[in-house]
């Protein structure tokens, strides 16, 4: 057998200074032919064995970081989605109840036809209200002041039940007052 340094192996059939997987000789002996030999250097062998271990760190290490940044993430977006969310449904829950609740229990004493709206939005037109109006009863006046916006329908019992189904509600995220 020959004998092996630390730049190169032996082969087991001829001794050459190759793996018998690429033995010439025992190539020929079994019908196959190789035009070549490989000599391996173990230095070499070690780079690229720690390379390859240092780039799997690397990439585990790169997926740890990333998992972890993806995970706080989507629980600080979750989170704060749920929260908008459930304060938006709670907030139209309860507007609802109390609307359903001032429909029911509340007694409104109302001297005239005329209604007062508050927090109604500043660039509203006249226009746009009778359209919001419409079906609530007939509007006879509608008078856009700097702090309120003031309606007159022609009948009492019109501008009590608008006062019952609107007052405390939101419209385009403000909660109006009617009195």
């Amino acid at each position: 057998m020959a004998k092996l340094n630390d730049n190169q192996i032996c082969c087991r059939y001829c001794n050459g200074n190759h793996m018998t997987i690429h033995c010439n000789e025992k190539k020929k002996k079994d019908g196959m032919e190789r035009t070549h030999s490989v000599i391996i250097r173990p230095n070499e062998i070690k780079k690229k064995i720690l390379g390859n271990v240092i780039n799997t760190i690397d990439a585990v290490g790169n997926t740890a970081h990333n998992t972890a940044h993806n995970t706080a993430h989507n629980t600080a977006h979750n989170t704060a989605h749920n929260t908008a969310h459930n304060t938006a449904h709670n907030t139209a829950h309860n507007t609802a109840h109390n609307t359903a609740h001032n429909i029911i229990n509340k007694p409104i004493n109302l001297s005239t036809k005329t209604i007062n709206i508050y927090n109604m939005p500043s660039d509203i037109t006249e226009f746009e209200l009778r359209y919001h109006l419409n079906g609530w009863g007939n509007v006879t006046e509608i008078e856009i002041l700097d702090k309120y916006i003031s309606v007159t329908f022609s009948k009492k019992k019109d501008a009590i039940y608008f006062i019952r189904a609107l007052n405390k509600t939101l419209f385009e995220n403000k909660v109006l007052i009617i009195k």
